[in-house]
């Protein structure tokens, strides 16, 4: 019993194993991160646009005629 014990405790092959799925999930978690804050950014950006527009429209429906003319 001791003799097995000591061969798993010495084995090393399921190490890499474990150093690969730390790394894999680090890699995941980076990715994670940057998809949601482009995420984040793209819907401020598109929120910011929509409230331009809208205000754009806004002013030239609210004009009357003799706003415009000379």
């Amino acid at each position: 019993m001791r003799s097995l014990l000591r061969s798993l405790w010495q084995n090393e092959s399921g190490a890499v194993t474990i150093d690969w799925v730390v790394l894999s999930a680090a890699v995941v978690a980076a990715a994670l991160l940057i998809v949601s804050d482009i995420g984040s950014r793209i819907n401020s950006a598109s929120g910011e646009i929509g409230t331009h527009l809208e205000t754009t429209v806004n002013n030239s429906v609210t004009g009357t005629i003799s706003d415009y003319q000379n």
